[in-house]
């Protein structure tokens, strides 16, 4: 049962006879006003609680048209998760290694001799991100027109392939860690070429029908449900619409997933409670090394301080969706926030979701 709805239960009570329902409710509300964000969905699970899931906003300001809670949102590099989970799979299978080269499936790759499908699970591959090239700003022609051009062309996959060849690498393989999304693009051509089928097949079958999400997708390779769902930019005191610009074809194994909060609760606990991989192989996945000042990376998954203690899970930024999914290994906590805005700043939310669910906010 989810104790969350669109709205919640109105009360002229002070705030600590309202449901943990209410008090979220209450809670995201003045979290989403404050920050300016058009519209969202904040989720929490836990043991010994119900879901709690609330939505706040508009889903499209033009029309005032209210978020719901069931609403699918772009979760950006959360798919990562996905994508990582796949790849031990086959590993546990002996369908791939993980210190298999990518050679071995991509001969034609530079110096892919040397990088492994561990390092681009990690990030140590040392190519770099074209993602990072690619902005949205009104101001900056330049990088206007570059973003256009990207986003208006539908990307085969070996061209991805081709777009990371094409960027300067950030270090040797194997000898630093920097976030790249182009790690995960080859990924996904690996499991094309290991498996024969796609990458949102292999997804499909091995996480999501088996936990019963139905509200998950693959976009690109699947097609979505109707959605009145919006995205957006704010750039000074204007909001941006920005669907437009969201391309499932660039963004692909590295970045195109839809969910919902719903689908979020059950995958993350599922997967670090060893419902999908199995403990050795799940013990990699959670091993960390830096990967900037604040955080460390695993195989697919961050670790992050929220400020209450260490979380695992991923964050997800597209051009006008912000998604982040965190689990707690010490309370066994889920939280999930989805936004229909870019948003840099996620904590804030998750520590409200936090203090409501323990009881302290």
């Amino acid at each position: 049962m989810c104790l969350g709805l669109a709205a919640a239960p109105q009360t002229s009570g002070p705030s600590s006879q309202l449901t943990e329902a209410g008090r979220l409710q209450q809670a995201v509300d003045k979290v989403r006003n404050a920050m300016g964000i058009p519209g969202m969905v904040v989720g929490v699970a836990g043991p010994g609680h119900d879901p709690i899931i609330v939505a706040s906003g508009e889903s499209d300001r033009s029309k005032h048209v209210a978020v719901q809670t069931d609403d699918l949102f772009g979760i950006g590099s959360v798919t990562k998760m996905f994508v990582a989970v796949v790849v031990l799979q086959l590993a546990e299978e002996g369908k791939l290694g993980l210190d298999d080269t990518i050679a071995q499936y991509l001969p034609d790759f530079p110096h892919g001799q040397h990088i492994t499908v561990r390092m681009l699970l990690q990030h140590r591959s040392g190519l770099g991100d074209f993602a990072s090239q690619l902005s949205y700003n009104p101001g900056d022609a330049t990088a206007g027109l570059l973003l256009f051009v990207a986003v208006q062309h539908q990307w085969t996959h070996d061209e991805l392939v081709q777009l990371a060849v094409a960027q300067p690498p950030m270090f040797p393989p194997g000898e630093g860690c920097r976030y790249s999304n182009a790690d995960y693009i080859l990924l996904g051509r690996i499991i094309e070429l290991c498996t024969g089928r796609t990458v949102a097949e292999e997804i499909r079958t091995r996480i999501l029908t088996p936990l019963g999400l139905k509200h998950t997708f693959l976009a690109g390779e699947e097609r979505l449900p109707p959605s009145r769902m919006r995205c957006y930019r704010l750039f000074g005191a204007d909001y941006v619409d920005c669907l437009a610009s969201e391309n499932a074809s660039l963004a692909w194994s590295a970045g195109a997933m839809a969910s919902d909060a719903s689908d979020l609760l059950r995958f993350a606990p599922a997967l670090f409670e060893g419902k999908l991989l199995k403990p050795e192989m799940l013990a990699q996945m959670v091993s960390f090394e830096p990967i900037d000042l604040v955080e460390r990376y695993g195989m697919g998954v961050r670790e992050h301080n929220a400020g209450f203690g260490l979380l695992w899970g991923h964050q997800g930024q597209t051009i006008g969706f912000t998604c982040v999914l965190w689990y707690d290994p010490a309370t066994h906590d889920t939280y999930v926030v989805l936004t229909n805005m870019q948003l840099e700043d996620q904590d804030p939310l998750v520590q409200a979701a936090r203090a409501c669910l323990h009881g302290t906010g």
